[in-house]
């Protein structure tokens, strides 16, 4: 930082290196000491914050110490102060510094994602030291300049700009916020101006248009192919825009209002980004100048300065200092206009009244004459001269204005006497400074240090009994935001009312004012008056009349205490007791009623999280709900479901939507209109045993009223869900064999008919699951033979039924292991004792009965066997299931069942050789088989 002599231009001192870029100064006798302070704002504008790094800045005070200045404070980190004031606003006797401060914070650099911050912030001097007076809330916009002046009759008002929110095209302008000091904090005042662009970080307070009040003048960023707005806003009640102009550049950041040529018109100055600097007359909005392009941003974060930088010198000449990003230049003005002086001498300005009294009373019209004088080298043709009650930016009691007339034009030298009246409804008892104001309207006057001056007027007060104010509320116990009468109807006057209360006829004669978190109110002809508060605690409200003769009551006191609304707290219960265990698909019934608000203030509605991906709806007492998977919320107070964002509809296995309902502050399902009784199921995942859900609850507050005043809880505390598979049933096997004959085959788990040669079947289809899918049984099985040896089954293995043809004689056991999904597994053994067929071994001679007394024979049998297993299939509910192993291609031919003509006795033969010799096994009789 440097400090230049303001003629020579000499460096006269310079600073240490300060943390961070300067981005704002301001001086002013910070300490009261009699000597100017330094105040410096440091920080990047455009450096993030990532992982708690970056983004910081700093608050500088210097002191003088003799022809240099020494650092007397600097703070912790505030964020990165982009702006800076000094005024004094509390009234104190130490002027307050305003910094307007902000970053943006990275919070997942992959994901892209980020949040921004900006507050603002008030430090002063406590007598001894520096420190912080008060912060804003967190705005989540970056703050990016600061102003301070009177826009309200009062010098304790703050101007600060928003920079809106461009991040990923989120199209969030920019806000102008007005914050005055209330008490011992700082409230928004009036309308927030939106500026229609990002970054209105230009702001300066001045009376452009010369109506006795201050405007607000704003430059812009830009806002997508909109280009930046210069604009001037009304400094009090709806701040609407006076006039509004579009620059082609990028943004508009440098704004002063000033009379910077001394023609006592205010100058609209502001710069561009592209470093020119432009000069509109205020008031009319007529050009007046500019530069060329002198560096980029010039004027930038409050760079424009206009001041008289030598005061003592010849040329009463003021000075404007612009700073930019590389260089700083101070312009002037250059030449003198032949103008008229108008000058007015405080001796000059008269009264008079109609009484001889000495003073004259507060019912009397006062006379007030005023010489103009004209001590330029030109004629004043066209002027004006305003009476002010005080300074004249305080209340005009009247003008008298000269536009082109010949009666009341001022020749060079010349003079001119008028007079006004004040009248005596509007007058008040006491000592007055009556101020004469002129003005040139030409615009051509450029010396008017001598246009005003005053008069000392004192007004008797006529004797007036004060009015006796007597108030009530119509409750002393609300909320946040509920609004509370004031009923002061009571209230009387001896002369206005005489004695009796204000509301007697209905009419109010007195006129009265209240006090309230935002400040007195106006006077107002109303004894009821609503109001409400924005923050908790024990209020004050002040309330005062006045009467017709504008006589003041003493201010009546009311203490109202102030509620803020708490949160409700969210408490889940369950219909079964601690523990909570549960078995693969059974239900809980979960319930709400311990939840509560602790303010009693409304009822309350819920939603459900399930632990298991589900989540309900909000549903209140009465109400039907929907649940749904992977439900999305978004916003404040947990959050408003958001639909078609890829949420499932819970449904039953038959696709029917589910529907549950909170009665009696438990959740049951709705089948059919009707309550089941039933609450919420849980299933586990597939091959799990067991599994932990995490049930929660959220409740919030229901508004009767639709007002934003509602909370919402945090999560409860979880609820335990331990949801298991119940204790498997081991399956049962069931291993059989049988022989297929002409189709039908008879089954058991043990066949001692087999001979070599038959094909025997084995069957597992009887086996069962008793607590589960019998379709989901695996099966192993092993045959071991006569000598226990394993016979290999290939890929029969692991078949729920297979073919097997024995050619050697012996006892074959089958075992078969039957294993569930839940690894659960049982054995059964079928045993097949396989004997010699005919044919086993050596030929024989043929012999016995004649061939076709055989085969009819064999066909009897036949047909009995094949009736006989037909009918034990049927029985045994397995008669496709036999037909099917009867059709399949087998490895030899299947078996002849003969029945012997001897004895009746069955004869199985195996092998296709003919002629062959068979015998009976029963009577042991021989034939011989040709076909």
């Amino acid at each position: 930082m440097y400090a230049y002599d303001g003629v020579t231009y000499d460096t006269e001192w310079v600073s240490p290196v300060l943390e961070k870029n300067i981005m704002g100064i301001a001086v002013g006798d910070l300490d009261n000491d009699g000597d100017n302070d330094i105040a410096v704002s440091t920080g990047n504008p455009g450096e993030p914050q990532v992982e708690g790094e970056g983004g910081e800045g700093y608050l500088y005070v210097f002191e003088r110490d003799g022809s240099a200045f020494t650092q007397a404070y600097k703070s912790s980190n505030i964020d990165a102060a982009l702006g800076i004031t000094i005024a004094e606003l509390d009234g104190s006797t130490y002027p307050e510094i305003g910094l307007a401060t902000g970053y943006l914070e990275v919070i997942d650099p992959t994901a892209g994602t980020s949040e921004l911050h900006g507050n603002v912030r008030v430090y002063g001097y406590s007598g001894s030291s520096y420190g912080s007076e008060w912060n804003s809330n967190d705005l989540g916009e970056i703050v990016g300049a600061i102003a301070s002046g009177d826009l309200g009759g009062s010098n304790d008002y703050l101007v600060v700009g928003t920079g809106g929110d461009s991040r990923n095209n989120n199209g969030v302008t920019g806000e102008v916020i007005v914050y005055k000091r209330s008490g011992g904090t700082y409230i928004t005042d009036g309308t927030t101006i939106d500026s229609d662009r990002y970054r209105p970080y230009g702001i300066a307070i001045g009376d452009v248009d010369r109506d006795g009040e201050n405007d607000i003048a704003v430059g812009t960023g830009d806002f997508g192919d909109s280009k930046p707005t210069i604009s001037v806003y009304e400094g009090e009640g709806s701040r609407s825009v006076k006039y509004s102009r579009t620059i082609d550049t990028s943004s508009i950041w440098g704004v002063t209002v000033s009379d910077f040529d001394s023609d006592n018109f205010p100058e609209l100055i502001y710069g561009t980004s592209g470093g020119e600097i432009f000069i509109y007359d205020a008031e009319t909005e007529d050009f007046e100048s500019k530069t060329s392009a002198l560096s980029a941003k010039a004027g930038h974060y409050g760079g424009i300065i206009v001041a008289d930088l030598d005061p003592t010198g010849e040329e009463d000449k003021n000075e404007m200092i612009i700073g930019s990003e590389a260089y700083m230049w101070v312009f002037t003005t250059e030449g003198q206009t032949d103008a008229p002086d108008l000058v007015i001498n405080g001796d000059e300005i008269t009264f008079s009244w109609d009484s001889e009294t000495e003073k004259p009373d507060e019912d009397e019209d006062i006379n007030m004459d005023v010489v103009v004088h004209n001590l330029g080298t030109q004629p004043a043709d066209n002027w004006i001269v305003r009476l002010y009650d005080g300074k004249p930016t305080n209340k005009k009691i009247t003008e008298f204005s000269c536009i082109e007339d010949p009666d009341c034009a001022i020749p060079s030298g010349g003079s001119f006497t008028f007079q006004r009246i004040w009248y005596g409804v509007s007058t008040t008892p006491g000592y007055h400074e009556i101020y004469a104001s002129a003005d040139d309207r030409n615009n051509d006057e450029t010396r008017t240090n001598n246009n005003e001056d005053y008069a000392i007027l004192e007004i008797e007060e006529i004797p007036n009994d004060k009015p006796v104010i007597v108030a009530s509320v119509d409750t002393s116990l609300l909320w946040i935001d509920e609004p509370v009468r004031v009923d002061a109807g009571q209230s009387y006057d001896t002369e206005t009312t005489d004695g009796e209360p204000d509301n007697a006829d209905g009419e109010p004669d007195l006129t009265y004012r209240y006090f309230t978190e935002n400040g007195w109110t106006s006077w107002v002809s109303d004894y009821t008056w609503d109001m409400s508060f924005s923050s908790p605690g024990e209020k004050e409200i002040l309330v005062a009349a006045r009467d017709e003769r504008s006589k003041e009551s003493d201010e009546y006191s009311i203490t109202v205490e102030v509620k803020a609304n708490t949160q409700p707290t969210a408490i889940l219960l369950t219909n079964v007791s601690s523990p909570v265990e549960v078995s693969d698909g059974g239900f809980i019934t979960f319930d709400v009623s311990q939840s509560f608000d602790p303010d009693e203030k409304s009822e309350l509605e819920y939603r459900f999280s399930f632990g298991d991906n589900v989540y309900s709806d909000w549903v209140k007492e009465g109400q039907t709900v929907r649940l749904y998977r992977n439900a999305f919320f978004t916003g404040t107070n947990g959050g408003e479901l958001q639909l078609d964002s890829g949420e499932e509809v819970l449904r039953d296995k038959f696709g029917i939507i589910r529907v549950f309902r909170l009665i009696d502050s438990e959740l049951y399902e709705i089948i059919d209109s009707q309550n089941t009784g039933r609450g919420y199921n849980y299933t586990l995942p597939e091959n799990t045993e067991e599994k932990i859900f995490y049930a929660q609850l959220m409740a919030r507050e229901l508004s009767d009223n639709g007002d934003d005043d509602i909370l919402a809880s945090t999560w409860s505390d979880p609820v335990q869900v331990k949801v298991f598979m119940p204790e498997n049933i081991l399956p049962v096997a069931m291993a059989k064999a049988g022989i297929f004959i002409e189709g039908q085959g008879i089954f058991s788990d043990r066949v001692d008919y087999a001979k070599t040669g038959d094909q025997v079947t084995y069957s597992a289809a009887e086996s069962i699951d008793p607590d589960g899918d019998d379709t989901t049984l695996s099966y192993s099985w092993r045959i071991l033979d006569s000598r226990g040896s394993e016979i290999n089954l290939l890929g029969d293995k692991t078949m729920k039924s297979f073919k097997r043809t024995y050619n050697e004689p012996g006892t074959y056991t089958a075992i078969l292991t039957v294993t569930d999904v839940r690894g659960g597994s049982s054995t059964w053994q079928a045993v097949v004792i396989v004997t010699a067929g005919a044919g086993y071994g050596a030929e024989v001679e043929e012999s016995g009965l004649p061939t076709n007394v055989l085969i009819g024979g064999a066909a009897l049998g036949v047909l009995a066997l094949f009736g006989g297993a037909r009918a034990l299939s049927s029985m045994r509910g397995g008669g496709d299931e036999f037909d099917d192993m009867f059709e399949e291609e087998t490895v030899v031919p299947g078996p002849l069942e003969l029945q012997c003509p001897s004895c009746g006795g069955l004869i199985s033969i195996t092998t296709t050789q003919r002629p062959i010799q068979v015998g009976c096994p029963m009577c042991q009789s021989q034939f011989v088989i040709r076909e």
